[in-house]
C-alpha cells in the first residue's frame, strides 16, 4: 500500500481529516499506522458522525436489518491511536478545527484563484428559451 502522491514532496504539512461514521469491516490498524507515520508523516484527525437513533435509508425505505453501532467509537479511536492523530465526535467540531490547525503550523496565507465577480445568465437563458419559442410561434402563424 502507497499514497500514491496526494501530497506534494516539498510540502512538509500533511494533514487528513476523516469524516466517518466509524461502521466499517475488520482492516489492519498495525498496517494502515506504519503507512501513515512514515516519512513524510501525514496527521490524521477522524471525526465520528454517528447517532443512535440514526437509519441506512434504500429508495427512501429504512433498512429493517440496519443497527447503529455504538462501537464503532472505539474503531475511531484505535484508528486514531494508529495513525498518531487524534479522533474526535460531530459536536467537537472547534477542537476539530483547532487540531487541524495546530498540525499544519504556522505561516503564511495564500489565496489560490482569485473572483471575477458574478455573471448574470437569465438575460441569455430568456433568450435562448424566448428565440426558438418566437420561430415556432411564426411558423404557426404562417401555417
Amino acid at each position: 500500500m502507497r499514497l500514491a502522491n496526494f501530497f506534494p514532496p516539498d510540502k512538509p504539512h500533511r494533514l487528513l481529516v476523516v469524516l466517518s461514521d466509524g461502521e466499517t469491516r475488520p482492516f489492519s490498524y498495525a498496517r494502515l499506522g506504519r503507512l501513515m507515520r512514515a516519512p513524510p508523516r501525514i496527521h490524521t484527525v477522524v471525526v465520528r458522525f454517528w447517532r443512535g437513533d440514526e437509519h441506512v435509508y434504500t429508495n427512501g425505505v429504512p433498512e429493517v436489518a440496519y443497527r447503529p453501532d455504538p462501537a464503532s467509537g472505539v474503531t475511531v479511536a484505535r484508528l486514531a491511536a494508529a495513525t498518531g492523530g487524534t479522533a474526535f465526535d460531530e459536536d467537537q467540531l472547534g477542537s476539530v478545527v483547532h487540531a487541524a490547525r495546530k498540525s499544519l503550523g504556522r505561516g503564511t496565507v495564500v489565496a489560490i484563484g482569485q473572483s471575477h465577480g458574478q455573471t448574470q445568465l437569465a438575460p441569455y437563458l430568456s433568450l435562448g428559451v424566448l428565440l426558438p419559442l418566437s420561430f415556432l410561434l411564426w411558423r404557426r402563424n404562417l401555417g
